[in-house]
């Protein structure tokens, strides 16, 4: 990292937002075809997740049939979709992190690192997945409960609010922190969430960036991109923020067996 930020004008400790703008935009260039090949595999794995779960829901519009089993079926169908889709995004994260350490990965590294992520990605899934979807019902619910207390209503709808959005910039950070460096879940997400604190500007940043563009994921040739593009992003600026940090516990042997 040292000559881009030669390249990028002197030798500032602290980056600012530009310099990660910059490098993502030039790496995103320059390396387009991988990037192109690694959206085209999330994009198959995708497909191929979540049209066993299409398929089922069209029998049941047409049949009606009770919600069980067939609803909890189909909520089945859907997990294991979801599941094969963030097994597929952490392998697509692996890619772009070799080629932004300059490992020079091959298109193999691709489908070779998906079983290794098949596990850590089940508990990204339920880790986020029923936080998110207990801080959503809190919200919704929140009204309700506090109906005749207008400033208890606002305070716990807006603090569940911040918790929602706190929630949201962490995951920014915490698939590329599992990938890049060899952790324990609990550890890399903790790591996540003192990344966001430490810099929020840019975790908000980049979050926008993915909610704004994520409709544009699902239309072609943009899925194609997309995807990859985004994966450039969070990665790269977790490197940057790393070399800032000056991580003591970056890759040794040493933390990883202390699980720090």
């Amino acid at each position: 990292m040292e000559t881009e930020r030669t390249r990028s004008g002197g030798s500032n400790p602290n980056p600012a937002l530009g310099f990660l703008l910059f490098n993502w935009i030039r790496q995103s260039w320059d390396e387009l075809g991988p990037l192109m090949l690694g959206s085209l595999f999330l994009f198959v794995l995708a497909l191929f997740g979540l049209l066993p779960s299409a398929a089922y829901m069209s029998i049941l519009t047409v049949r009606e049939p009770p919600f069980l089993p067939y609803g909890v079926i189909f909520l089945l169908f859907c997990f294991l979709g979801l599941w094969l889709v963030v097994c597929a995004w952490f392998s697509v994260n692996r890619y772009v992190e070799q080629i932004l350490t300059f490992q020079y990965p091959s298109w193999t590294t691709l489908f070779t690192s998906f079983p290794r992520y098949i596990l850590t990605s089940l508990w990204t899934l339920l880790f986020f997945g029923t936080v998110l979807t207990v801080l959503l019902f809190n919200l919704t619910t929140y009204p309700r409960m506090f109906s005749g207390s207008p400033l208890l209503e606002v305070t716990a709808v807006s603090l569940t609010g911040w918790i929602i959005l706190f929630v949201a910039l962490v995951q920014v950070h915490a698939i590329p922190f599992l990938v890049h460096q060899d952790r324990p879940f609990l550890t890399a997400v903790r790591r996540a969430a003192l990344v966001t604190v430490w810099k929020p500007f840019r975790s908000a940043f980049i979050f926008l960036i993915e909610i704004l563009f994520f409709p544009f994921s699902f239309l072609p040739p943009l899925c194609f991109v997309l995807p990859g593009v985004f994966a450039v992003l969070s990665n790269l600026s977790l490197l940057i923020l790393l070399e800032e940090w000056r991580d003591p516990y970056e890759k040794t042997p040493e933390a990883i067996r202390a699980g720090a």
